[in-house]
């Protein structure tokens, strides 16, 4: 059995079409556990209604504690072996679980979509690309391939024995990511399949400022500190590169000169590393290359 986890908060706007997208999925042994952390709209009575209908449905309503504690409730309550994270405002193609649940492999990973429209499409793998979990973290970090999100993946349940989401905090999945990988003792698998269909919404973390977003410059540090290994080390330094450098041009965009310049002493510090490392992301050697131009200039550029 699969168990998909869906973390719900104040999405009644949404909520139908997500579920009604799993409902429809063409493989059926499946339960789905809706946590309502504790929604002020009607997401809690959809909720409540769809499990009326559908004895795999199962719902956990409780207090507000965040995405991670949502998740967290969802792992403990499920009993399938294989998890799949799916979030409340997005859809999946209807064979999602078929296609990824074909794969032998302790992760398989799909691709995204932005589209706000539901698409019930089959899609044909053409290519599997397996990846052990050295090889999966360092392409992770690097931002290469495999996406660090915890969505568009089904996870065998070990990989979860003694591993939950760290609480209190955004960037989450990226947090939780290396955990993952040191606990993975098999294999990962990449399908080019695009099965998940992600909803740009104008209150999501990646649309909307709190200080919240600066969590990533912690999470970040830490990972590139859990690394003696040179390989990983400079894999996790380019990833620190990239949060420093996306949170500079949005700290200045919001008036938080302080923190943008943290960021650019970090930028100015790193830089010489980040262009000599053929790994790195063109964006991020681009980023380097510019920061010698000075922080001012950076942001006036990154408008062109």
């Amino acid at each position: 059995m699969i168990s998909i986890i869906v973390p719900v908060y104040n999405v009644e706007r949404w909520l139908r079409e997500c579920v009604d997208s799993i409902i429809a999925q063409t493989y059926t042994d499946w339960e789905l556990i809706l946590v309502d952390d504790g929604s002020t709209d009607s997401s809690g009575h959809i909720c409540d209604t769809y499990a009326a209908r559908d004895s795999r449905i199962k719902v956990l309503h409780g207090k507000n504690g965040g995405l991670s504690y949502a998740r967290n409730r969802g792992i403990d309550a499920s009993v399938g072996d294989r998890l799949a994270f799916v979030d409340s405002d997005d859809t999946i193609a209807r064979n999602f679980l078929e296609k990824l649940g074909s794969v032998d492999a302790d992760i398989v990973c799909c691709g995204f979509l932005r589209d706000d429209k539901i698409r019930y499409r089959d899609y044909q793998t053409t290519s599997i690309c397996y990846l052990n979990n050295r090889q999966a973290l360092i392409d992770g970090l690097y931002q290469r391939n495999v996406n660090t999100s915890a969505c568009g993946k089904l996870f065998r349940r070990y990989l979860f024995d003694t591993v939950r989401f760290a609480e209190g905090m955004y960037y989450e999945d990226l947090e939780i990511f290396p955990r993952i990988m040191s606990e993975m003792t098999g294999r990962l698998a990449l399908i080019k399949d695009k099965l998940v269909f992600y909803r740009d919404t104008p209150g999501s973390i990646i649309n909307t400022w709190n200080d919240h977003r600066l969590d990533v410059l912690t999470v970040t540090e830490a990972i590139e500190n859990m690394f003696d290994d040179e390989e990983l080390f400079m894999a996790a330094r380019g990833r620190r590169f990239s949060a420093n450098y996306n949170m500079m041009l949005l700290s200045l965009s919001h008036g938080r000169k302080e923190i943008a310049a943290q960021c650019y002493e970090f930028i100015k510090s790193a830089r010489i590393q980040i262009l000599t490392d053929r790994n790195v992301r063109i964006k991020n050697k681009a980023g380097a290359l510019l920061s010698y131009a000075g922080m001012d200039m950076m942001k006036l550029l990154s408008r062109l």
